[in-house]
């Protein structure tokens, strides 16, 4: 119970300070025209809340009158909730009203909508009895706690505190979002060293184990080694999973095979699915990361090496684990590497440059003595390092540090290693916005890959990310954003391996997470049991493997969650949802991602809070719900590859809070969105693919898009079909791109399958594109001649495929002498009759800062430019041993792929 109030009450106070936010936010906002007796009952549980939000914080702050949290703690937590959803509720029905009022026209379709809205509705509406029920539950809990206060002497302190606690300001620096590594070069020296030995035989010396305690930076020491420059073009394939305590070979092995494969597999034979990892291995030179293994026994270590025989010589595995009997399982005594503690002097750079931005206390030495203190709490660890350094960014007083150092929380633990003790500080020490989406994390399973985009929108669902009264207004998601990188700068998170979107959080804070979540938060991979269930406010199960789902169990099951604001069942085996949203009011996030579902249930446009429909991959979706334009808080819908989808129903262009719309679909029928009516979305941000261009009838259409006047876009791809460019031009594809000029702002730009010969002169305007760093031509296989792309003054990457037609490349591509002043990365492929590349005339150098040069299938092409002095990589396939002849003076060439080379012996 010691925790529970040094860290869960930290938690209560977060939640109702956050619940007092949504408060002000419903008063000023959805409830400002309600019913006169529903403001002042609001009214009335503000002034209590202040009351029990001024104890709390007196509580937290000076570590008294725990009793007071321990006694409290189940009703302080349950009002919280139950208020929350109240108050979602009475909004939800001011929202409903204001919609059924506007929808009111003299004319009989005016009518007619009015109608439909009130029908779609009529399910929704909560009798006023049991509205009044849950009312008169919550002022009895209020009036428990308050009465609960008076016992514990707090009733005076809460009459006449001062409410306005300190706000903690928010604090971002980059420079903290780097991941030192002080006192491991020895150790990444020696392993790197191991990693580029060839010699020996395959099944001696291909293993690599690295072992040591929780906290020692194993996985951070793999990292580094396995993302270190001297490996480029030392491994065919590279590979990192994730094992944590959960040694299934068969589910190992297709992890490792999806992540080389790049696809999935739902192989349900094992023998096939090793067999088809065998034969993706084989003849090639890999490095394999396996991170975190718990447990394992020689017989399955024995099963799952089995495919990695047929890999080459020089083929590595780094494993790294907590259980020295693991590493010698697979290595011997001889072959295991043993992380040892950090010697001393490599604590201080490690601490300081997590707390000061610097390697010592030169420029703050009144800290140094506390540091010293504080240092020696972490026993050398270097995940206990990083979070307390994490803990006093920002803290430039002497007595902020000593505040630190006497802490309760080191005497309450009764872990001697200093690493437990300085986790839970690091959470105390969180501003207040920031601790319950920390514990939010409690819901994933351990060794989980976060992608940072979902999970600042699964945030956003909870209501957990707040606009500051005194800033300028900002979207939602760009708090999300700002409080996932403070979470990262205090070492929180960790950056995967793998998608640089992903994230990590070590095991041993997610271990704090889940229990300062405490009963609110249940994964099933925990197996916490049934009255934790019964208590439960969230819920998870993330299955390691393809999950089938029946259709029995969702319409049983999916119904009676009253109170859901998240629904997630990406990747399940399903094929329909029941059609019961209108009793799901609340939810506010769905991901259907991956499923098989053909179609969304009309009740879904009840939900008139939702904000994030994630739809990607759901190939056989063909239409979207009729009543899709009543989801008038809508923020991000993601419908990538779902080729059955023909169009976008009219009733997205009225949807004014959408910002992220991942592809809009030029729809081939009547009663769907022509690319005209982009001018209703010009809200929108981030990356927009517009496909079936093919199906535009009219010029006017591409003209009255305003596509230019979408500020916010960043990425754009413009793709016309995937299907043979050899089709009659219903309107002319120059005349159709001419009008679709994007806004100065975008960063990326693919055009693909379009149609034309040339390209309007404004593809290769050097004052339109002032941002563009990425930009890729696909599949335009009648073009015959390439746009004057070197003129684009920070162009760094530029991907060239599937241009059948062109014969030749010269001036016309470089538009000038001084041309690609910024490109590092070009590739070509797929060019069939390329046959010549030539240099502009007079040019002293075209390609300055090229780094990496691919070419791939281009069977007839003879020869590179002779000027590319900067390149380090050169990748060669399905080409002309002529090329590689024609190579010039690389003397920076550190990485050379070739293959299938026609005339190499």
């Amino acid at each position: 119970m010691e925790v529970l109030s040094l860290v869960g009450g930290s938690l209560l106070f977060a939640t109702f300070d956050l619940l007092l936010k949504k408060l002000d936010g419903y008063l000023s906002g959805q409830l400002r025209n309600s019913k006169e007796e529903v403001r002042v009952q609001v009214e009335s549980w503000k002034t209590l809340l202040l009351k029990i939000i001024t104890v709390l914080k007196y509580v937290e702050d000076n570590q008294v009158n725990k009793q007071f949290v321990e006694s409290c703690f189940d009703d302080l937590r349950n009002l919280a909730y139950d208020m929350e959803d109240l108050l979602e509720e009475f909004a939800i029905d001011a929202t409903r009203s204001k919609l059924i009022a506007k929808s009111k026209a003299s004319t009989s379709k005016g009518q007619k909508v009015k109608s439909s809205l009130k029908s779609l509705f009529r399910s929704q509406a909560k009798p006023n009895g049991q509205s009044n029920s849950m009312v008169n539950h919550l002022n009895v809990i209020l009036q428990r706690i308050v009465r609960e206060m008076s016992i514990f002497g707090l009733s005076d302190l809460a009459m006449g505190a001062d409410i306005s606690s300190r706000k903690d300001a928010f604090r971002y620096e980059s420079e903290f979002l780097r991941d030192p590594m002080c006192g491991r070069d020895s150790d990444k020296r020696a392993i790197l060293d191991r990693l580029l030995e060839d010699g020996g035989t395959l099944e001696q010396d291909f293993v690599i184990p690295i072992v040591g305690m929780g906290g020692l930076g194993k996985t951070t020491l793999a990292r580094l080694i396995y993302n270190d420059e001297k490996l480029n073009g030392r491994f065919d394939l590279k590979a990192w999973v994730c094992v944590f305590n959960m040694f299934d070979v068969a589910q190992i092995t297709e992890w490792i095979l999806e992540v080389v494969t790049k696809e999935r597999h739902e192989l349900e034979n094992f023998a096939l699915l090793q067999e088809k990892l065998k034969v993706e291995l084989s003849g090639h030179k890999f490095l394999l990361v396996l991170d975190d293994v718990w447990d394992m026994e020689y017989g399955q270590w024995d099963v799952l090496k089995r495919p990695f025989m047929s890999g080459a010589l020089g083929s590595k595995i780094i494993v790294t684990t907590r259980n020295m009997n693991v590493g010698k399982m697979m290595r011997g005594d001889d072959g295991v590497y043993n992380l040892e503690l950090l010697q001393d002097d490599a604590c201080w750079p490690l601490f300081t440059q997590s707390a000061l931005g610097i390697g010592n206390f030169d420029v703050h030495p009144k800290l140094q003595d506390v540091g010293e203190k504080l240092v020696k709490r972490c026993n050398r660890l270097p995940l206990a390092l990083k979070t307390l350094g994490g803990v006093l960014q920002g803290k430039l007083y002497r007595e902020e540090w000593e505040n630190v150092l006497n802490s309760e929380i080191w005497r309450s633990s009764n872990d001697n290693r200093g690493i437990f003790p300085t986790l839970r500080l690091s959470y105390n020490c969180l501003p207040v916005h920031l601790k319950r989406c920390f514990a939010y994390c409690a819901l994933f399973p351990k060794g989980y890959e976060v992608d940072k985009e979902k999970l600042v929108l699964l945030w956003m669902a909870e209501g957990l990310l707040q606009q500051q009264s005194h800033e300028k207004k900002q979207l939602e998601e760009e708090i999300g954003h700002q409080y996932f990188k403070e979470l990262l700068s205090r070492s929180l998170f960790q950056q995967s391996s793998g998608v640089q979107s992903q994230f990590i959080m070590h095991d041993l804070l997610k271990d704090l997470a889940v229990d300062i979540a405490g009963e609110i938060y249940y994964n099933l991979e925990l197996s916490m049991g049934d009255e934790k269930l019964k208590k439960a406010r969230h819920w998870s199960f993330t299955p390691k493997c393809h999950f089938d789902l029946s259709n029995q169990i969702l319409h049983d099951f999916l119904p009676s969650l009253k109170c859901l604001r998240v629904l997630s069942l990406c990747g399940y085996k399903i094929s329909k949802l029941p059609d019961c949203f209108e009793n799901l009011k609340y939810i506010r996030y769905i991901d259907l991602s991956g499923t098989r579902i053909n179609c969304i249930p009309e009740s879904v446009g009840s939900l008139l809070f939702l904000q994030t429909l994630l739809l990607s991959g759901c190939g056989e979706l063909a239409k979207f719900p009729t009543t899709i334009g009543n989801l008038i808080d809508l923020y991000y819908l993601d419908i990538t590859d779902t080729p059955s989808l023909k169009g976008m129903p009219l009733g997205i262009s009225n949807l004014k809070n959408l910002v992220k719309l991942s592809t809009f679909i030029v729809g081939e029928a009547s009663g769907m969105m022509r690319l005209s009516d982009l001018k209703y979305l010009s809200q929108l941000q981030g990356r927009l693919s517009i496909v079936n261009l093919k199906n535009v009838l009219d010029v006017q259409d591409a003209k009255e898009a305003d596509l230019d006047k979408i500020h916010g876009l960043e990425k754009l791809v413009l793709e016309w079909t995937t299907s043979n460019n050899d089709r009659d031009e219903l309107v002319p594809e120059i005349q159709v791109l001419n009008w679709l000029k994007p806004h100065s702002n975008l960063k990326s730009f693919k055009i693909s399958c379009y149609g034309g010969k040339t390209f309007p002169n404004w593809v290769c305007d050097p004052l339109l594109f002032l941002n563009l760093s990425s930009m890729e031509l696909s599949n335009c296989k009648r073009c015959t001649l390439l746009p004057s792309l070197g003129l684009l003054p920070v162009l760094e990457k530029l991907i060239i495929k599937g241009m059948w037609a062109i014969k030749a490349i010269g001036s016309e591509f470089y538009g000038g002498q001084d041309c690609f002043p910024s490109l590092e990365e070009l590739v070509f492929e797929n060019m069939l009759n390329w046959k010549e590349w030539t240099s502009p005339t007079g040019s002293e150098g075209e390609f300055p800062f090229l780094r990496r040069l691919v070419i791939k299938n281009c069977p007839k092409l003879g020869q590179l430019p002779n000027k590319l002095s900067s390149l380090k990589e050169l990748d060669v396939r399905g080409c002309n041993v002529m090329v590689l002849k024609s190579m010039g003076d690389c003397i920076l060439l550190a990485s050379l792929k070739i293959e299938k080379i026609s005339g190499l012996t």
